[in-house]
């Protein structure tokens, strides 16, 4: 059974000033999924770190904590957890599950800030090519009104903030301009980390188009 935050919070206020702070304080705080309680249990951490006169030690290891987090997520990364999903894909630092797609990142102060791409589950699952023009299109899944549906766009609409608000949102798609520019990373995070999955399939076309 893991160490919990209060004897965490605990053991650290007992330092001796050549003791470490325990790797463990900070792992913890990348296990906290919601935004308040984080921000609270990293308060805590540092307003014990200023008692003991070593916040400036603290602020600094934090940081290096949180670099070293965000470079893992980039090289490693979640993975896709909607019901029923049509594939699972490796989608980095952000989580993908049937309360939506978001993530974490941290400001200049290594304090997290949450972000959204779409408040419900969507993903990349086909890329089509042209096999005269070579242009792409990309095919999204997505879960609304309790059923998966998917829209086929071109795949320049997926790469431009303005473009995808107007394409996606007429089908029902959660993306305005708030999100959009994280809607567009999140689609290109998962095409980009699933190069097998997500190989662009020749298409074929009969006269003009695609078909």
């Amino acid at each position: 059974m893991g160490t919990s935050k209060d004897e965490l919070l605990t053991g650290i206020s007992v330092l001796k000033p050549t003791e470490p702070f325990p790797d463990e304080i900070f792992y913890e705080i990348f296990e906290i999924e919601d935004n308040i309680e984080r921000t609270q249990y990293i308060e805590s951490l540092r307003n014990t770190a200023r008692q003991l006169k070593r916040v400036t030690e603290f602020n600094n290891l934090y940081k290096s904590f949180v670099l070293d987090y965000a470079q893992r997520q980039k090289q490693t990364g979640n993975k896709t957890k909607f019901t029923d999903q049509p594939l699972e894909l490796v989608c980095g630092e952000w989580t993908a599950n049937d309360f939506g797609v978001r993530t974490i990142r941290y400001d200049k102060n290594a304090m997290p800030v949450p972000y959204q791409a779409c408040s419900h589950p969507v993903l990349p699952v086909e890329i089509l090519k042209n096999v005269d023009t070579a242009e792409e299109r990309i095919t999204l899944a997505y879960f609304k009104s309790a059923a998966w549906q998917t829209i086929t766009v071109d795949r320049s609409v997926c790469a431009n903030t303005n473009k995808i608000v107007d394409a996606l949102s007429q089908f029902g798609i959660e993306v305005t301009s708030d999100n959009a520019k994280n809607m567009v990373r999140y689609i290109s995070d998962c095409v980009g980390l699933n190069p097998a999955t997500l190989n662009p399939k020749i298409n074929q076309p009969f006269g003009l188009g695609w078909w």
